[in-house]
């Protein structure tokens, strides 16, 4: 048994070590014909998961044409806040040089949307979220495309029914990761 005890100390146990990373960025969106900006989150939890959040604004309000008889062209999607597990397409690293990442995620969000003829009514609706985004970077500095698909049921007054909504919204941003 003491032999076994001292064979015990003498182990070593290996594992891989992740170095955390966190990546933030910001820049410009295109959401319902509307610029806006946008603003992001990446926390690296292990070599192919990560933790997504961000959102997004638009500046402009657009021009909702709708058509009396199709329920989805009378909301427009303006702004948005979402979170998000997130997989990374498996790879390695160059040592040194530009590199890349593909990011997929799929979550939750809360979308702000403009309902046709109404002036200063906004529609405030939970949202399930899926995209992908593909990152460049050399060392700490990143440039980040993004596409997201945002899924939704806002009520419509004029057609006493919610309507089953979906919207893409994408972005391009400069990012800095430590």
């Amino acid at each position: 048994m003491l032999s076994g005890f001292f064979l015990m100390l003498s182990s070593t146990a290996q594992s891989y070590l992740i170095q955390p990373q966190i990546r933030v960025g910001t820049g410009i969106s295109y959401t319902d014909g509307a610029l806006g900006f946008s603003v992001s989150m990446d926390t690296k939890m292990t070599q192919i998961m990560y933790m997504s959040m961000g959102g997004f604004r638009s500046l402009e309000k657009p021009e909702i044409e709708f058509e009396d008889d199709d329920i989805d062209s009378w909301v427009a999607l303006r702004h948005g806040i979402w979170a998000a597990p997130t997989f990374r397409f498996p790879h390695r690293y160059a040592k040194k040089g530009l590199n890349w990442d593909v990011l997929i995620h799929t979550g939750f969000g809360a979308t702000f949307s403009d309902l046709a003829n109404e002036e200063d009514w906004s529609l405030m609706e939970p949202a399930g979220m899926g995209g992908l985004d593909a990152i460049i970077f050399l060392n700490n500095i990143c440039m980040k495309a993004s596409g997201k698909m945002f899924v939704y049921g806002p009520y419509i007054p004029e057609f006493r029914q919610k309507a089953l909504i979906i919207r893409p919204q994408v972005s391009l941003e400069l990012a800095y990761k430590w």
